[in-house]
């Protein structure tokens, strides 16, 4: 039954990525902590993300320009990977706290005020917001919102924005994956779960790409973000108790 959730996760998990170019971690870390722990359940989702950001980078690699990606990346996997090592000498009490915290400011930050920030495609742009998304994708497997930020600022439309995010998105993924692969916190008897979640989301993220043409991605950006913050407030009350 934990595989059949975690798969059915998984599947809602890559149609909101395949819509929104971002959105997966965020979905699977609504439900995987319950389930295996914070940084078990950041090693999960990073590892399932591998296959829908790489299929939809595959779909939209025509568009993709390194130039714009390079200074992104290399800061994101430098600071992801250093969250990773550093994670597992943090209080998991307060990763708790500070993971509640980091899902309300996402979706405040999304429903409230993200129109009213403007960013510029150059490099202290990709250095700062690839940073911050790796820091936090490293802690938390959810870097997706600045990773947004900064390529919608750096491309002119959708299939640019999916080609490079995309393509930004798998490479990381996979790097994380290996790192918490060789600090422990990936290990064999949670490979079921991943193979559960990678058909999960692989399925949700074609079914996803499908429909792009036919829902509103302001719509689900918006629904998503509302069930962030209800999770956040949720995760806070618990340490709370």
């Amino acid at each position: 039954m934990t595989l059949l959730y975690v798969a059915l996760i998984a599947l809602a998990a890559g149609m909101v990525q395949a819509l929104a170019g971002f959105g997966c971690g965020i979905v699977m870390m609504l439900v995987l902590p319950s389930l295996f722990g914070i940084l078990k359940a950041s090693g999960i989702s990073t590892a399932a993300s591998i296959a829908v950001s790489a299929q939809l980078a595959v779909h939209y690699r025509k568009h993709a320009q390194l130039r714009i990606i390079f200074a992104f990346a290399a800061a994101y996997i430098s600071m992801s990977v250093l969250m990773i090592f550093c994670s597992k000498f943090f209080d998991t009490y307060w990763l708790t706290v500070a993971f509640g915290t980091y899902l309300i400011l996402i979706a405040c930050y999304n429903l409230l005020a993200k129109k009213k920030l403007r960013l510029k495609g150059g490099l202290t742009s990709a250095l700062v917001c690839g940073a911050i998304g790796g820091a936090c994708s490293g802690l938390f497997a959810i870097g997706g919102p600045m990773t947004a930020l900064y390529f919608l600022a750096a491309t002119d439309d959708r299939e640019s924005y999916m080609g490079n995010s995309q393509l930004a998105m798998s490479t990381s993924a996979t790097v994380e994956t290996l790192a918490r692969v060789a600090n422990g916190v990936l290990t064999v008897d949670l490979l079921p779960v991943v193979i559960g979640s990678f058909i999960g989301i692989v399925a949700g993220g074609k079914l996803g790409d499908r429909f792009t043409q036919h829902i509103d991605r302001a719509t689900t950006e918006k629904l998503v973000y509302i069930m962030v913050a209800i999770s956040g407030a949720k995760t806070l009350i618990g340490c709370l108790r």
